[in-house]
């Protein structure tokens, strides 16, 4: 490095040579570097000649005509399991009791359905519950996810969520809603 920074000092050019725009410019394509890093002329003949020079016969027999084509085979038709809308997954958790998973509770109703959307649109079936807190004249939503008949069941929900959603989770039994 020392030797290179000395002869730029004194003016003086080294050995090397740089034929990159050199090749880079031949509009006949006849030059290349060779793996030693001279600049080297072709032999070979140029592009433009041998294409002209290569005469392409396609043979007609080897392409079969368009009416030919097989008919693709029928799919099998195979019956799947569908889900009822959420709707019905609310009415139907609501019908029974079991653990349900409360996470939010906001004073208003409007920031506690942009979180049951928000749950139930990721697949939890979610549901609000209004609560007059005793001594307070203010109305509370709670937002609650499933009604699970395993306390297990829950747990596992309830570890999903922290973890997938980042929310923490206060496990609780509820009534059903019929009386």
């Amino acid at each position: 490095m020392k030797e290179k920074q000395a002869l730029v000092e004194s003016g003086e050019s080294s050995d090397e040579e740089f034929t990159f725009f050199d090749t880079l410019n031949d509009p006949s394509m006849s030059k290349f570097v060779g793996l030693n890093g001279s600049v080297v002329e072709s032999t070979e003949p140029s592009n433009d000649k041998l294409s002209k020079s290569v005469n392409l016969k396609v043979n007609d027999s080897s392409i079969p005509p368009e009416n030919t084509i097989s008919p693709k085979k029928s799919l099998d038709l195979v019956a799947v399991k569908v889900d009822p809308p959420v709707e019905a997954k609310e009415k139907t958790a609501l019908e029974k009791s079991g653990f349900a998973l409360q996470v939010g509770s906001f004073q208003r109703l409007e920031r506690a359905d942009l979180l049951k959307g928000k749950l139930g649109k990721k697949g939890y079936p979610t549901f609000v519950v209004p609560v007059r807190i005793p001594g307070k004249a203010d109305m509370w939503y709670r937002v609650f996810i499933g009604r699970f008949s395993e306390k297990e069941a829950a747990i596992e929900t309830a570890h999903r969520i922290k973890e997938a959603e980042k929310l923490d989770s206060v496990m609780m039994w509820q009534e059903s809603s019929r009386s």
